[in-house]
């Protein structure tokens, strides 16, 4: 049995989020597009043979205690397994928090699979996505063996999706934390399904179509010349964007540097700007670096199959 794991857990963008319905107990019926892109947050777990979990994080914005779903995973394991919990973790954080790119969910996920990988694998694919389902919504699809994959119901209901090729994303996070429980809790209250939802998106203040260069909703098939019946929209951005118009500087600002469509991710505060050339994605980068310095601006491609991996070692 390996006694050290080092991992790599990657972040996600929702090139499609559309809400369903408001679920009896308070949960978001949803339908997403969600797929990993290579920007990574970075995990070194050790079994060390004395009773407790230490996570240690040099992130000051990061709680490393049980608050963290670090933290949470590695509690939910052992419980799982039924032994005592034996492991020091350490953190390494390159990607947003509370962004909308599902850093602390990949985290849980890449904890899950590191003990088990380093418990001689007790739990199954299958068990180990059950027990994430019960830490958070997207934990599931860190876990899914798929880099591209359409998530239904609260996120659980997992369908793998082709990969996108022969394309960038620029990622551009203005430095604000936003709160998905308060994202979701501010949606309308009064739609039950989606013909109130259709007539909330198609309203003249509506925002949560994505800016493109003809003005108009963007067919990420077409322009990607894919045939997935797609739209690049996010019904939780006309949420965010109310109180932190920013996003929809930055939506305007990829888009003034040859994007061919920019949305929020998740329930934000990253918004993401798609390129078919990577030349174009990093002179937008630079440009936009100098014109806004306070925001956190990456370029980053979509994982393939072999690139999804948390890469044992």
């Amino acid at each position: 049995m390996t006694a050290t794991l080092d991992l790599r857990a990657p972040a996600k963008v929702n090139l499609s989020l559309e809400v369903l319905a408001r679920l009896p107990n308070g949960y978001h019926q949803l339908d997403t597009w969600m797929h990993k892109v290579s920007l990574f947050d970075h995990l070194s777990l050790r079994l060390t043979g004395n009773v407790g979990i230490r996570l240690s994080c040099a992130d000051m914005d990061v709680p490393a205690d049980e608050s963290n779903l670090v933290h949470r995973a590695a509690m939910a394991f052992y419980a799982e397994v039924g032994r005592e919990p034996q492991v020091a973790i350490t953190l390494r954080k390159k990607i947003p928090v509370a962004a909308g790119l599902g850093g602390g969910s990949s985290d849980c996920a890449a904890t899950l699979q590191g003990l088990n990988h380093l418990h001689g694998s007790p739990l199954s694919r299958q068990r180990l996505m059950a027990l994430g389902a019960g830490l958070g919504a997207d934990v599931p699809f860190f876990l899914f063996p798929f880099p591209s994959a359409r998530a239904r119901g609260i996120g659980e209901q997992l369908m793998a999706l082709p990969p996108l090729h022969d394309c960038f994303l620029v990622l551009v996070n203005p430095g604000i934390a936003v709160s998905t429980k308060w994202v979701f809790a501010n949606l309308p209250q009064e739609f039950s399904g989606r013909s109130q939802l259709n007539e909330w998106r198609n309203s003249p203040k509506t925002a949560n179509y994505a800016l493109t260069t003809a003005g108009k909703t963007y067919i990420l098939g077409r322009a990607l010349q894919r045939c997935l019946d797609f739209k690049l929209i996010n019904d939780l951005e006309q949420v965010t964007i109310a109180k932190y118009p920013e996003i929809l500087t930055i939506k305007e600002a990829l888009l003034a540097q040859k994007s061919c469509g920019a949305l929020m991710s998740g329930s934000g505060s990253t918004v993401f700007g798609l390129f078919r050339d990577k030349d174009d994605a990093c002179s937008c980068a630079a440009r936009l670096e100098v014109e806004y310095p306070h925001w956190r601006i990456m370029v980053t491609n979509p994982l393939d199959e072999a690139a999804c991996s948390p890469e044992l070692s």
